[in-house]
């Protein structure tokens, strides 16, 4: 028997626009899908791009398309087909009927892989109640192991009870128990990274396959799951990065975005995201040498949006120019000038990025003067260990007099923990913003 990653399931690709402007993308769009596809170990035997005047209510492509569809399938031996467009459940059960293979949609190729990469509790925990989400609204003829699992449990249909009916009830009850789960973890996460919050957070987000792992490596010297695929990673890895000897700040990286990426997703996938919505800076990495870089940009910023993190400072990072030929470098660079360029793999720019973070940090410092009472010494310990001290403290008529640096976002939350009979002496910016 052959082992799993030597078998090649062999399919179909199918892309549909309902609008001139879907029509546009449709070639990028059907080579994405393709790709998710290879993800999964898949051979893409062949594949059709097409434009709907309307939709079909019961197959959603016209009747024309589904016959030519399935001549295809009995020429080539397929035994799946790919919709990248959301299909209904007696959608799919039609098409299944009509051309005797299984269809599927993008959403359930990304569901797939994120179940295949899921490695932590937390990721099958999420990815499980999405996928449960997702299919529930395609019940009828696909739940048998369900109904197998009701009798194991004890649940039996009640006077005119629809198998269905059982396996709804089985399947809302599962959904609620991965919700109560997911919630447990997350409170248990809260209470771990508390003491986070005292440190400046950079969160790295991107396209799939942007190069964000690498660049967590680059950057920190981490040994972290580097792959070329799509989403190797669902789970979210924070790691030290010293900018300087006097600049620390908390690395993200983040679960990868695509296009289309199933909203259920987003939602179960927000307590993993969290790194991105609480940072204080965030890194939008865009492969440069993909000619879909700036579409892949728009596709994060309106994810960003949809997690309400959009307003969060960020900095455009363009990543693989090892890859990129000159006229490309020059276009990207005129369309977004102030954006930084590296190569993670070859560590080019790194040092140019770091200049940036460090300015970043810079820009956010304050200087105070502060003269603290005997009374009030442990605060001293509170202090040294959130700022950087200018010079050793003084002592002057019982109190001690101390120069420190500290984030101005780091400070408004410490003053509150201090004695209040801390007098502050002066207070200023380091750096002007620019």
């Amino acid at each position: 028997m052959l082992e799993e990653k030597e078998f090649k399931r062999k399919v179909i690709l199918v892309s549909a626009a309902t609008s001139p402007e879907e029509k546009e993308d449709l070639e990028e769009h059907t080579q994405e899908l393709g790709r998710l596809a290879n993800t999964l170990n898949m051979e893409v035997l062949d594949n059709f791009m097409v434009f709907l005047r309307k939709i079909t209510p019961a197959t959603f492509i016209g009747e024309g398309k589904v016959q030519e569809i399935k001549r295809a399938i009995q020429r080539t031996g397929a035994k799946m087909v790919i919709v990248d467009n959301d299909l209904k459940g007696s959608q799919e059960r039609n098409l299944e009927q009509e051309w005797d293979v299984n269809v599927t949609t993008r959403t359930g190729i990304i569901l797939e892989i994120f179940s295949r990469h899921a490695r932590t509790k937390e990721a099958k925990t999420q990815v499980e109640l999405a996928r449960l989400e997702y299919l529930s609204t395609r019940l009828v003829g696909r739940w048998d192991h369900l109904s197998r699992q009701a009798g194991a449990t004890g649940v039996r249909a009640g006077m005119g009870e629809k198998q269905v009916e059982i396996d709804r009830r089985l399947v809302d009850d599962r959904i609620a128990n991965l919700k109560d789960k997911l919630q447990e973890i997350e409170k248990q996460k809260d209470v771990r990274s508390q003491h986070r919050k005292d440190e400046i957070q950079v969160a790295i987000v991107g396209y799939t396959n942007a190069g964000k792992s690498t660049l967590m490596k680059a950057l920190t010297d981490a040994e972290v799951l580097v792959e070329n695929q799509l989403f190797a990673t669902l789970d979210t890895t924070v790691r030290k990065c010293e900018i300087d000897e006097n600049h620390k700040i908390l690395l993200s990286d983040t679960v990868g975005f695509i296009r289309k990426l199933p909203h259920r997703l987003v939602a179960s996938f927000k307590s993993t995201l969290k790194e991105a919505r609480e940072a204080d800076l965030i890194l939008k990495i865009a492969d440069i040498s993909s000619e879909y870089r700036f579409d892949h940009l728009k596709t994060v910023n309106k994810i960003l949006k949809e997690l309400d993190a959009h307003k969060i400072p960020s900095f455009y990072i363009f990543n693989k120019i090892d890859k990129c030929d000159k006229e490309e470098f020059k276009k990207v660079r005129h369309e977004y000038p102030d954006a930084i360029f590296i190569s993670s793999l070859k560590k080019m720019g790194i040092r140019k990025l770091k200049d940036e973070l460090l300015q970043f940090l810079k820009e956010r410092e304050i200087r105070i003067k502060l003269s603290i009472p005997a009374e009030a010494m442990k605060s001293v310990v509170e202090l040294r260990k959130h700022s950087q001290v200018i010079e050793k403290e003084k002592y002057r008529d019982g109190e001690a007099h101390i120069d420190l640096v500290c984030y101005e976002n780091l400070w408004n939350k410490l003053r509150p923990r201090l004695s209040d009979r801390i007098k502050i002496k002066s207070r200023e910016k380091v750096l002007e913003d620019n």
